[in-house]
């Protein structure tokens, strides 16, 4: 192994410093991922994407080469595992997954969720949990790819009963850890069912601070960019316009409000859409739940 500091080769000798163990010679590969793989979305592989960030850091040797499109996996070491993480599969298991591989086995599942909890997780919770999954590979397993109200309707079942746990999590009476932390997983996942229906639904939304009443066509702002200003004082106006829109007749805006973040600790809501059941052949469509 070739020491920078030095400018000399030495025989490899690696240290873990979570077990305090030696390794002499090239550490076991315990993951191989495969990264070279085109992402459809992206245009480009994994590999590609981290060569370029890489490629911005010009003090390291001029930046890294640019990696072009082709096969390519890179080799993980796992230095330690955690008790409770240890794969009870062995040898058998493949190694293609950094959850899920000889060393470790850690559930990435919604349902996985409930071991957040300690000791025996409530049955309403691990329940709970199970449907939101079942919907979900109901929904990847019909694979609707396609963009629309249709498909938004498609999806809403598993959204709302994400919307159901999360209330029942912060209505409960669960430990204040694992209540955060299933919280913390689930609001996440909320605003991915959202973001997937904004774009399916094609909804939009900008608010912003201006001092300009007149309301101007076109997609301008307004007469000029004046701003309202970012603190304002009991009993001082302070104007806020919306443009919102949407790309598919079944939404609507229904309502658009103001939250104070001082007098209530909950996110400042700007608006929110419903959708009505669009007609169609049993079973019929029910309406999407609002956003936030």
């Amino acid at each position: 192994m070739f020491d920078y500091a030095t400018g000399k080769w030495a025989p490899a000798k690696f240290k873990n410093y979570v077990t305090g163990e030696w390794i002499t010679g090239v550490p076991s590969t315990d993951a191989t991922i495969p990264v070279g793989t085109p992402d459809l979305t992206l245009g480009r592989s994994y590999v590609q994407i981290a060569r370029q960030g890489w490629g911005e850091q010009k003090s390291q040797n001029g930046g890294a080469n640019p990696s072009l499109s082709g096969s390519a996996t890179a080799n993980y070491h796992l230095w330690a595992v955690a008790p409770q993480a240890s794969s009870k599969a062995g040898s058998g298991a493949t190694n293609d997954d950094l959850f899920h591989n000889p060393k470790v086995d850690i559930d990435t599942s919604i349902a996985g969720l409930a071991r957040l909890v300690p000791g025996q997780a409530p049955e309403w919770l691990s329940s709970g949990l199970h449907q939101i999954e079942s919907d979900l590979t109901q929904f990847e397993s019909r694979c609707p790819c396609h963009a629309g109200v249709a498909v938004a309707h498609e999806l809403a079942p598993a959204y709302k009963q994400t919307l159901d746990v999360r209330g029942k999590i912060a209505a409960s009476d669960l430990d204040a850890q694992a209540k955060a932390n299933l919280l913390f997983e689930l609001d996440a996942k909320i605003g991915q069912f959202q973001s997937a229906l904004q774009d399916l639904l094609g909804l939009d939304m900008i608010p912003f601070r201006t001092n300009e009443t007149s309301v101007q066509s076109g997609g301008f702002r307004g007469n000029t960019a004046d701003e309202s200003s970012r603190s304002v004082s009991p009993g001082e106006t302070l104007r806020v316009r919306v443009h919102a829109t949407q790309a598919a007749t079944a939404t609507r805006l229904e309502k658009v409000w103001l939250d104070s973040q001082l007098s209530d600790p909950k996110p400042a809501v700007y608006g929110r859409a419903t959708c009505p059941p669009v007609p169609s052949t049993p079973p019929p469509l029910q309406p999407i739940p609002s956003f936030r």
